[in-house]
């Protein structure tokens, strides 16, 4: 069995994975816009194809967790681009700069979304 992993080409997205009986069978496997790699299977959750080798999709550089005295900031460089899903709205940083704080106690659940980065969801707790 000859594994593959088809990706986008333009991003490095990958788009599925799977095995062929040939290598001559693997080939064929991309669609338009698409690129394989063969002798690879990968997922797309946690890796990405850059530059025709698989490598792993870089994390946030964020808690899973954090705990927050009310009135208190906690700053964060990020990349610029980040989308970040927080507080009942949405809002993109461009210029990577997260200022996180918050005026009420409470559990806050926020989201950070950016291609190549792996998605991550961070819980604020507020005391």
């Amino acid at each position: 069995m000859t594994p593959f992993t088809v990706f986008e080409f333009s991003s490095g997205r990958i788009k599925r994975s799977g095995g062929c009986s040939a290598a001559a069978d693997a080939v064929l496997q991309p669609g338009p816009g698409e690129d394989v790699v063969v002798g690879q299977s990968a997922r797309g959750d946690s890796h990405y194809v850059v530059a025709g080798a698989v490598v792993e999709r870089p994390s946030f550089p964020l808690p899973e967790t954090l705990e927050l005295p009310v009135g208190v900031d906690q700053s964060y460089t990020l990349p610029p681009g980040v989308v970040v899903k927080a507080f009942g709205g949405t809002t993109t940083l461009e210029d990577g700069q997260l200022i996180i704080s918050a005026e009420f106690a409470g559990r806050y659940e926020m989201e950070f979304v950016l291609w190549p980065y792996r998605d991550h969801t961070m819980i604020v707790t507020v005391t």
